[in-house]
C-alpha cells in the first residue's frame, strides 16, 4: 500500500526569507506527481515587503536528476511567473530560484537563503515523473543473504557486556524517567554507544521499545529522543552511528571523526573492511541490547531515524525479524550505482573521481552492493514508513523511490513534499502519525499519580 501526503499548509509553500524579499512557489499539481510526457509547471511570485514585485528578475536553475539542464530568467511583473518542464521518462526535476541584483548577479544576502548549505537559493521546488516506475539497476549479490547471515553469526559470538551509568535528569522528567549512558561490546573496531531511557517503575515484559538512530553528524546521540519515548511509557534507546563515547562536547566528535580510522572512503572495494560494515554491526547489536532488557514486552520493536539514521533504520528492519515498525526519513545509501540508470549515485561517492573509479575498479560496486539500501529492501516484512522531499539534493528522491519500489507490497507507505529537502525539513507525516497511534496503545503509565 502506498500513499502520497503533503506536509505543506494550503499547498502553496510560501518560502519566506528574513529580509525584504520572499518567494511564493506552487506546483500546478498539488502533490507534484506527474506522468512521463506531462509538463510540470512551477509558479513563482517574488515579493518585497510582502507585496508583489515588478521590474526585478529571478534566475531559475532547472536540474534533471541533479544535473543542471536549463537556466531561465523570470522577469517579475507583479504576477506569478511560470517555469515549465516536460519529463520524458521516470525521474526527478528540481527548480532552484535566486534573486538577481541590478548587476545581473544573484544576491548573496544570507537572509534570502532557504538553506545555509545552498548559498543564494531563495526558494526551491521539485517534482517526480512516474515515481512508481523508477527501478533500481544492477544485480543483488547472489550470496547477499548468506553474507549477512554469516555476519549475524559472527556477531552472536560476542557477549553484550553492557556497561551503563545512570545520569541525572532535570525537570519535568525527574522521578518519571531514568536515563543511562550505555556502552555495549560489538564486533568491529568500536562498541555501541548511546542512551537508554526507562519509565520509572516499569515492570518486566511490559514495555514496547523504540530505537532511534543518529544521522550522519559529528555529534552525540539524541538523548531527548530516548527520554521522549520513555515519557510515553516505552523503552527508549538512542544510538550513535560512530561508536564514540556518549556525552562528550561536540568538538570532541568533530576532532575524532577527522582521524584516519574514520575515513569512510577507504577500503570501499572490500566488503569485509569498509567502514560502514562496522556501523551495520552496531545497528544489529543495539537491537540485541534492547531486546535483552527485562522490561521489553518481547513483541513490539520500533526503529526510526533520518538520513544516515534512515539507512540504519532500513538495515535494522531488514536484518532483525523482531522489528515490527520502521520509520525511515530521507534515507541515505540508496543506489550506489545510480549513475547506471541516469540518476545520482548515493553519498558519499558522488565525485567525478569516484565515477571513474566505479567504472575502472569493478571491486568497488561489487562491494558496495552489500551495503546498498535497495538490496536490503526485499528482506523487510514489517510496516515501513518512508519520506522524501523533492528539493533534497543530498539523498535524492528518485534514489529513495528506487529503494521504496523494491520493497514488498502491502506494508509500505510514502510521504512526499514538493517544497522540502534534507536536514530535518521533510516530515514523515504518516510515520509520525503511526508512532502516535502506537504510543496511545500503551496501557501501562507507570509514573501516573
Amino acid at each position: 500500500m502506498k500513499k502520497h501526503l503533503l506536509t505543506v499548509a494550503a499547498l502553496l509553500a510560501s518560502l519566506t526569507s528574513q529580509g525584504a524579499y520572499s518567494l511564493q512557489l506552487r506546483m500546478d499539481k498539488s502533490d507534484a506527481h506527474y506522468k512521463a510526457g506531462e509538463t510540470a509547471v512551477c509558479n513563482v511570485l517574488l515579493l518585497k515587503d510582502g507585496k508583489p514585485v515588478s521590474g526585478e528578475k529571478l534566475l531559475c536553475t532547472v536540474k534533471w536528476e541533479g544535473v543542471p539542464v536549463r537556466r531561465d530568467i523570470i522577469e517579475c511583473g507583479g504576477v506569478s511567473g511560470q517555469v515549465p518542464f516536460k519529463g520524458e521518462k521516470p525521474g526527478w526535476v528540481y527548480f532552484g530560484f535566486e534573486v538577481l541584483g541590478k548587476d545581473g548577479k544573484p544576491l548573496r544576502d544570507p537572509a534570502l537563503y532557504t538553506y545555509k548549505n545552498k548559498p543564494g537559493i531563495a526558494g526551491e521546488a521539485g517534482a517526480m515523473f512516474d515515481a512508481e516506475k523508477i527501478k533500481a539497476v544492477g544485480e543483488r549479490p547472489a550470496d547477499f543473504d548468506e553474507y549477512w547471515a554469516k555476519c549475524r553469526a559472527d556477531l552472536d559470538k560476542i557477549p553484550l557486556n553492557a556497561k551503563i551509568k545512570e545520569l541525572e535528569l532535570p525537570e519535568p522528567h525527574r522521578n518519571k524517567v531514568r536515563l543511562f549512558a550505555v556502552t555495549v561490546d560489538c564486533l568491529g573496531n568500536l562498541p555501541v554507544t548511546g542512551y537508554l531511557a526507562l519509565p520509572v517503575g516499569a515492570r518486566p515484559k511490559h514495555c514496547i521499545a523504540v530505537v532511534d538512530f543518529l544521522s550522519w553528524s559529528s555529534s552525540d546521540a539524541n538523548r531527548n529522543a530516548a527520554i521522549s519515548a520513555a515519557a510515553e511509557g516505552a523503552i527508549g534507546f538512542a544510538a550513535t552511528w560512530h561508536g564514540l563515547p556518549a556525552g562528550r562536547p561536540r568538538d570532541f566528535y568533530v576532532q575524532e571523526l577527522k582521524k584516519p580510522e574514520h575515513n569512510v572512503l577507504q577500503d570501499c572495494n572490500n566488503r569485509d573492511k569498509w567502514y560502514f560494515r562496522n556501523v551495520y554491526f552496531r545497528v544489529m547489536r543495539a537491537l540485541d541490547y534492547v531486546k535483552s532488557l527485562p522490561e521489553w514486552d518481547g513483541k513490539t520493536l520500533i526503529v526510526r531515524g533520518g538520513s544516515l539514521g534512515g539507512l540504519e533504520t532500513i538495515v535494522a528492519a531488514a536484518l532483525d525479524p523482531n522489528v515490527t515498525l520502521a520509520v525511515a526519513g530521507v534515507p541515505a545509501f540508496c543506489e550506489f550505482n545510480g549513475r547506471r540508470a541516469g540518476r545520482r549515485r548515493s553519498i558519499p561517492y558522488r565525485s567525478e573521481a569516484f565515477d571513474r573509479r566505479f567504472v575502472e575498479e569493478p571491486g568497488i560496486p561489487a562491494a558496495m552492493a552489500y551495503f546498498d539500501a535497495v538490496n536490503f529492501a526485499p528482506r523487510i516484512r514489517c510496516e515501513i514508513f518512508v519520506c522524501t522531499g523533492f528539493t533534497d539534493e543530498l539523498c535524492s528522491p528518485s534514489n529513495v523511490y528506487a529503494f521504496f519500489n523494491h520493497l514488498p507490497d502491502g506494508k509500505k507507505f510514502m510521504t512526499t513534499d514538493p517544497y522540502t529537502g534534507h536536514g530535518g525539513t521533510t516530515v514523515n507525516v504518516q510515520g509520525d502519525e503511526r508512532l502516535r497511534k502506537q504510543f496511545k496503545e500503551i496501557k501501562v503509565r507507570p509514573y501516573q499519580p
